[in-house]
């Protein structure tokens, strides 16, 4: 009866928990797959409870990141956490997947392995168009023929032109993250400046 209890309580922690989970036996034979790992990868339970991982979606999980994490790392390791698995899946394309494992023993049964996988695709791909942006922002700030600094709002300075360093005769180590009326041992601590920034600016958007 505890039994029948314990593996209720099991199946009702895999089904609430939000990431896409996989339970494997010692063989990597699918146990049990929770509800969202069916949604994200566009399987049928019936098509996965059963079946090897690697064999999975016509053997789309036969993926050599998988295989090494499965075959090598967890085999010396109880937990692996945050394994990086870039794949390019049929139905649902390129996935970027930060895969956990844990190995789980059993009293009456033999080890489980536990699955535990987070998409970082959209997170990846976001954080790529936010460097891009950040290189052309650079490229543009440089090619601007005026000193030109570009201040956080707490006024520290972020970046400056190629130009502000020639004219000031300053490196970005001694210019970038400092407050900007600290710069050059306060020598751009000027009365007129702090006015335009700290009276003007916030009134006017120019």
């Amino acid at each position: 009866m505890k039994l029948i209890e314990d593996d209720a309580l099991s199946s009702a922690i895999l089904e609430t928990v939000g990431l896409p989970l996989l339970a494997l036996d010692v063989d990597l034979r699918v146990e049990t797959a929770n509800d969202a790992f069916l949604r994200l990868f566009g399987v049928r339970r019936e098509d996965t409870i059963g079946r090897l991982v690697y064999d999975l979606g016509n053997r789309q999980w036969d993926i050599p990141e998988l295989r090494r994490l499965l075959g090598d790392i967890l085999p010396e390791k109880c937990t692996v956490t945050d394994y990086r698995v870039e794949h390019e899946f049929e139905r649902i394309g390129r996935r970027i997947m930060r895969v956990s494992a844990r190995r789980i023993e059993r009293p009456d049964d033999p080890d489980m392995i536990l699955l535990a996988i987070c998409d970082d695709t959209e997170r990846e791909s976001l954080r790529a168009e936010l460097i891009g942006r950040i290189e052309m922002s650079d490229k543009l700030i440089d090619s601007v023929r005026e000193g030109l600094l570009i201040l956080d709002p707490d006024l520290r300075v972020h970046s400056a032109s190629a130009s502000f360093y020639d004219t000031f005769r300053v490196e970005p180590a001694e210019t970038e993250g400092r407050l900007l009326y600290d710069l050059g041992n306060g020598q751009w601590d000027i009365p007129e400046l702090r006015q335009l920034l700290e009276d003007v600016l916030p009134r006017q958007r120019s």
